[in-house]
């Protein structure tokens, strides 16, 4: 298909004589397809004589209409291939490019005139924006000579949100299948958003109806699919899809083969998830890079032998009492980066997550560069215990422990005690959010080149090239 479109292409560009852009972003072309538009030169120049000749008439035309625009305020010649002698050419009409002094101040005075005559028949004016209107102090001195302009009384106010209200709750309830709704600056109030809750089967839909539309979607996804022979990146994240939509795209093992990207982030997989999820990434032998954080996953799911994973993301699902039995599945020689924040569940199991990931990182030949443990309530206890498999790991560049309040001063100073251990430190270290507060002068020593980018409550400090 690239080989016939690429012909096809030469074919096209070789008519176009004054072709100016050309935009084959996305569309596959390689090396070959290249070469061959390269064998058709007269698609892709325009001659020094034309090009210069039609800036010297647009210039020429240009200059004589810039004459009549008294009052221009914007002129954007930008990729109009104007050279310096068109420049000069229309710096020749001085008239052109300048309005008195008295003028501009006169329309101005003029304008704020008209415009506080306006504002006072507003009464409910919520905006205005003045911004580049040129108006300065006398102006604003001006406008504020009308007082009545610029306020709304709060029982005004209070009345139309009232009346909004009300007109909003009973559309709401003929809207079944609402997915958004923004309020945001509405003003609507506690008394506001009491009257829409008393309208409960404006903000629902059943299981079954979101079950039925995710069936649908699925179906016709799976379709598309599998004419997708090269599709690289596919983002499911928030479509509502379950374990049997999992299992219904994963009947389709064609439409995955070139899959090197799978986002399900915030779907409902649920304890079930896991192992529709094995099932699929079964049919994904090109999968470097899966996202499937807020899933509400709590069972270990096994990564496929012949999945290729590098990235793996899976924040905030309550996996901490599992990490036993998932870690030892993902394999460790493999993967790059595994993001595993907020898997505690309100503080539960914090001392399971620092020895499993321990165990984890001291596996023979484990390749981990970036590892995420934020928001886990991790204490100073759980940090020795990764730090202690720090010197076992030389390939973990990147921690992330922000949001873990139990960690202080004494954490970084663990790290860093094991940092000197091995032959290279830390790329990036983040304790933003934790509970390091005093740090003394000999621990600061100590880190100077060990951490590259260290981030601390209210700082970041960056070290080195």
């Amino acid at each position: 298909m690239a080989a016939a479109a690429v012909a096809e292409l030469g074919a096209l560009l070789v008519t176009l004589a004054r072709l100016a852009l050309l935009d084959l972003a996305g569309t596959g072309i390689g090396p070959r397809g290249l070469r061959s538009l390269g064998a058709q030169p007269d698609a892709f120049q325009v001659s020094s004589a034309m090009a210069q000749g039609m800036a010297a008439a647009a210039v020429a035309e240009l200059g004589a209409l810039l004459v009549t625009l008294a009052r221009l305020a914007l002129l954007d010649l930008a990729g109009t291939g104007i050279g310096p002698r068109g420049l000069r050419s229309l710096g020749a009409q001085p008239d052109a490019f300048q309005v008195s002094s008295a003028m501009a101040q006169g329309m101005a005075a003029a304008a704020v005139a008209e415009l506080g005559a306006l504002l006072v028949t507003l009464a409910r004016l919520a905006l205005l924006d003045l911004a580049g209107t040129g108006i300065g102090p006398r102006g604003l001195r001006s406008l504020g000579a009308q007082p009545d302009a610029f306020q709304v009384s709060s029982a005004m106010a209070q009345g139309m949100a009232a009346a909004a209200v009300a007109e909003l709750g009973a559309l709401l309830v003929t809207l079944a299948r609402l997915a958004l709704l923004d309020l945001a600056g509405t003003g609507i109030g506690p008394r506001g958003l009491r009257s829409l809750g008393a309208q409960p089967d404006a903000f629902q839909v059943s299981s079954a109806m979101a079950q039925g539309m995710a069936a649908a979607a699925v179906a016709e996804l799976g379709a598309l699919l599998v004419t997708l022979a090269r599709l690289a990146l596919l983002d499911l994240a928030g479509t509502g899809i379950g374990p049997r939509g999992l299992r219904s795209l994963g009947a389709q093992p064609d439409a995955f083969q070139s899959l090197q990207e799978l986002d399900l982030s915030l779907n409902p997989l649920g304890a079930c998830g896991g192992r529709a999820l094995a099932e699929l990434l079964a049919q994904c032998p090109a999968l470097v890079t899966l996202h499937v954080r807020g899933c509400g996953l709590t069972e270990p799911f096994p990564i496929p032998e012949q999945c290729p994973l590098r990235t793996l993301s899976l924040s905030y699902n309550a996996l901490a009492p599992a990490l036993g039995r998932l870690l030892p599945m993902i394999p460790a020689r493999s993967i790059r980066s595994l993001e595993l924040a907020s898997v505690g569940g309100h503080g539960a199991g914090a001392g399971t997550i620092a020895g499993a990931i321990a165990d984890y990182l001291e596996q023979d030949g484990c390749a981990l560069s970036h590892l995420s443990l934020a928001g886990n309530h991790l204490g100073d206890g759980d940090i020795r215990e990764v730090a202690r498999s720090l010197a076992r790991c030389p390939s973990l560049v990147s921690l992330e422990l922000s949001a873990n309040a139990g960690i202080g001063a004494g954490s970084l100073r663990i790290l860093l005690e094991a940092l000197e251990k091995r032959s290279r430190g830390l790329e990036f270290l983040s304790l933003a959010g934790c509970g390091v507060r005093d740090v003394d002068e000999a621990t600061w020593r100590r880190s100077t080149g060990k951490i590259r980018d260290l981030r601390l409550p209210g700082r970041r400090l960056w070290k080195g090239p």
